[in-house]
C-alpha cells in the first residue's frame, strides 16, 4: 500500500514539473499581464470591441433612461387621447339614453370579466379594472401601490377572473390570486 502511495504521488509531482515546464517554454507571452490600460482599450479596439470609462457608461445609461420615459410618456398620450375618446362616446351615447330612461351609473353594478395572460403586471390589471369600469381612473395608481405594497402583485394567477364595481382594493387583489379553475 505504501508503496503504491509513493508511485500514485511521484506521478502527480511528475505531471506537475511537465506542465510548469510546457506553460514557460511553449505558454506564450506572458507580458499581457503587464500591459498597461491603453494597450489593453487599443488591443479590444483592434478586436472589434468598444472600450468606455465609468462616466461615458454612466452618460450612456441616463440618455437611454430618458429615452424610455420619453416613450413611455408618448404611448401614455396616446392611451390617454383613445380613452378619453372612448368616455367622449360613451357620453354621447349615455345622452342618447337619457331621453328614454334615468341613468343611475353612480348606483349601477359594473360587472367585468379580466383575463390575466403570462408577463401580465399589476399596472396591466389596473388598466383591465379602468377599463371595465370596476374601478375609477383616479384610482388606477392607488390599485396598483396596493397591489405592490401587499405582495400580491407576486402571487397573481393566470386565468379569467369575474370582478364587480363594489369590491374594494382588497377582494380585487384577493380574487387575483385565488385560482379561478379555468
Amino acid at each position: 500500500m505504501k508503496q503504491s502511495l509513493r508511485f500514485f504521488s511521484l506521478g502527480i509531482l511528475a505531471s506537475a514539473l511537465l506542465l510548469l515546464g510546457y506553460t514557460l517554454f511553449f505558454g506564450g507571452d506572458l507580458k499581457q499581464a503587464d500591459s498597461s490600460v491603453e494597450e489593453m482599450s487599443d488591443s479590444l479596439n483592434e478586436q472589434g470591441y468598444r472600450v468606455v470609462s465609468e462616466d461615458e457608461y454612466i452618460k450612456y445609461t441616463m440618455d437611454k433612461e430618458k429615452a424610455t420615459d420619453s416613450e413611455e410618456s408618448d404611448k401614455s398620450d396616446k392611451k390617454d387621447e383613445k380613452e378619453a375618446k372612448k368616455k367622449k362616446e360613451k357620453a354621447d351615447e349615455d345622452e342618447d339614453n337619457d331621453d328614454e330612461k334615468e341613468d343611475d351609473d353612480d348606483q349601477k353594478k359594473e360587472k367585468a370579466t379580466i383575463k390575466i395572460d403570462s408577463g401580465v403586471v399589476a399596472p396591466d390589471i389596473a388598466d383591465d379594472l379602468v377599463d371595465g369600469k370596476i374601478i375609477k381612473k383616479d384610482e388606477r395608481d392607488d390599485f396598483i401601490d396596493y397591489m405592490d405594497g401587499e405582495g400580491y402583485s407576486e402571487e397573481v394567477q393566470l386565468g379569467k377572473f369575474k370582478v364587480d364595481s363594489e369590491m374594494d382594493f382588497k377582494e380585487l387583489a384577493k380574487t387575483f390570486i385565488t385560482y379561478p379553475g379555468d
